[in-house]
């Protein structure tokens, strides 16, 4: 008798041990794999690549990693989360470039977390942590543009010349003698630096100039960190008289949107770079991006200028939505863009949390009742003799 109830409870915690175990392997192959699976099968349907490549230009748009750096975190738990933070940033590019299938991956600045702060010893653990997480394949082109936190910029801290060099140190494209400027098929690349606060000043002027002349191909592309369209007009009105745009590329807001301005497009038509005088400001068409929607623009249509806001694909910037944009564009102007939206990190870690402070509290109560139930017993046994 004693051995069949003894025989019940074994197999009563053997299955309630065995219902734990699935269920911690479920939630691990949910939150870790799954997820991301289930996101790309909802990401916007984009054309597979063409087999004339040389017709369209693939981009894979990567905006604020901010790599969680060692000064910032706690001395404890800062190995978990910059590990946690790693493997999400991987997950999440090697699932967009894999079904992007990019010609040039971009990378929009604010790179490191602690990119402007960091010594060098530190600084070179990071740059080894991002080329493993970034891993592009040598066929692929680069274009690293930095970020206020790479070199430095906002607030308090002044953009340096020191920290631009050791960016520029480490992260270079490939077979490329300019550090402004990118050739890619049909499209170049200009690499800005400016920044909230900075003025389109003639030492400003002059640098975008010199990229526009070393510029011959027939669409160009302005990437910078910081956006262009949410400055004063008469800031972004003689940048884009200068350097006479087909489309800028920005980051930092952490969110994704699409700015069209319209009246631009006289800009552009003069035949001689000048300062265009408005009785009032340019309107901009504002989109902002939430969905898979995919839009498309013709660049060469004669219809103003835009700019793609891309969102972070860190979980760590305090928003909820969060991805890699991808653009598309032809040889003739045609673009089509996108968001491919990751799944959210912060819930799934709590359901981590969930589940071990739950199986604390079900191991402590059965702990409990065990030990009542031995000592009922054991009283119960001494009052019989």
């Amino acid at each position: 008798m004693r051995c069949s109830r003894a025989m019940r409870k074994f197999i009563h915690d053997l299955t309630v041990f065995r219902i734990l175990i699935l269920v911690a392997f479920a939630m691990v192959f949910y939150n870790e794999y799954f997820c991301f699976a289930w996101c790309r099968l909802r990401w916007a349907s984009i054309p597979t690549p063409t087999r004339d490549k040389s017709s369209e230009l693939r981009m894979l748009l990567v905006a604020d990693p901010q790599l969680v750096g060692f000064r910032d975190e706690s001395p404890w738990f800062g190995f978990i989360t910059r590990w946690d933070c790693d493997r999400y940033l991987q997950s999440g590019f090697q699932n967009a470039f894999s079904y992007v299938r990019p010609d040039v991956v971009v990378f929009l600045g604010d790179l490191l977390d602690e990119g402007s702060v960091a010594a060098d010893h530190h600084y070179v653990t990071y740059i080894d942590r991002f080329k493993s997480i970034f891993q592009v394949p040598s066929d692929v082109q680069n274009v690293f543009i930095h970020g206020d936190n790479d070199v430095g910029g906002e607030s308090f801290q002044l953009k340096e010349q020191a920290l631009i060099d050791r960016f520029n140190k480490y992260f270079t494209e490939a077979n490329h003698s300019s550090n402004s400027v990118v050739h890619s098929k049909f499209v170049d690349f200009l690499k800005l630096s400016f920044n909230f606060g900075e003025t389109f000043a003639a030492k400003m002027k002059e640098s975008v100039a010199q990229m526009t002349r070393e510029s011959s191909a027939p669409l160009r592309v302005v990437c910078n960190h910081m956006g262009i369209f949410v400055r004063p007009p008469t800031e972004y009105s003689e940048l884009i008289a200068v350097a006479r745009p087909s489309m800028f590329i920005s980051a930092h807001s952490h969110k994704a949107a699409v700015y069209h301005c319209k009246e631009c497009q006289s800009i552009l038509d003069t035949k001689t770079p000048s300062m265009p005088s408005y009785d009032s400001n340019p309107r901009l068409n504002i989109t902002s991006i939430s969905d898979n929607t995919v839009f498309e623009f013709d660049l060469n249509g004669g219809r103003g200028v835009i700019e793609l806001a891309v969102p972070t694909c860190s979980y760590r910037m305090g928003v909820n939505k969060i991805g890699y944009g991808v653009a598309i564009l032809g040889s003739g102007g045609h673009l089509q863009y996108a968001v491919l939206w990751l799944p959210s990190r912060y819930p799934l870690l709590y359901s981590y949390l969930v589940f071990v402070v739950s199986v604390s509290v079900l191991l402590v109560l059965w702990a409990l009742v065990l030990f009542f139930r031995e000592n009922g017993a054991t009283k119960l046994k001494a009052r019989l003799i």
